[in-house]
């Protein structure tokens, strides 16, 4: 019986996958209307910070910017993906790319094409730069975040002191 060796330079690893031009560009795009939506209120008391942080496309598909995206590396620490990345979500497929159009990570059905798939996001995503501001087919996944400035501080702490004062069983 004759057996033959296998090569060593046989490389079992998938060619990296990217996406089309137009859908990573319209990606691109719908992110920076996301960030330009970005609304800062200063105030003497406090500041607050309102983000589109991601956006549901007719509750089938959630587009998500990657700045808000986190992993577990090997150390079970968050590591950020970072501000130029996107991800994509439908139909039990996930694509996390880059703006250059290259993917980060996937996860998709094992029977359905790249071709299919990618056809898919290309609508989805063009779907929503086009009805961006139709409230009844585009949600934003939003994140508030408010800080007191050192004036407003003092004023709690204040408060907080007249109180003390007045209740001696707090």
């Amino acid at each position: 019986m004759l057996v033959q060796s296998i090569q060593s330079n046989t490389n079992f690893k998938a060619n990296p996958i990217f996406l089309s031009p137009a859908l990573s560009q319209g990606m691109k795009n719908l992110k920076n209307k996301m960030e330009a939506e970005t609304v800062i209120v200063r105030s003497k008391d406090f500041n607050q910070v309102i983000r589109v942080r991601g956006l549901e496309i007719q509750d089938k598909a959630v587009f998500k910017n990657g700045k808000y995206l986190a992993k577990k590396d090997k150390n079970n620490k968050m590591v950020p993906y970072g501000e130029n990345t996107s991800m994509l979500e439908f139909n039990g497929v996930r694509i996390i790319a880059r703006d250059d159009g290259s993917v980060i990570e996937h996860k998709k059905p094992l029977f359905k094409s790249w071709t299919n798939i990618l056809e898919q996001a290309e609508n989805f995503i063009q779907f929503a730069l086009n009805n961006y501001n139709n409230e009844s087919c585009i949600k934003r996944i939003v994140q508030k975040k408010e800080t007191l400035t050192p004036f407003g501080k003092k004023q709690a702490e204040q408060v907080l002191n007249i109180f003390d004062k007045l209740n001696p069983w707090s």
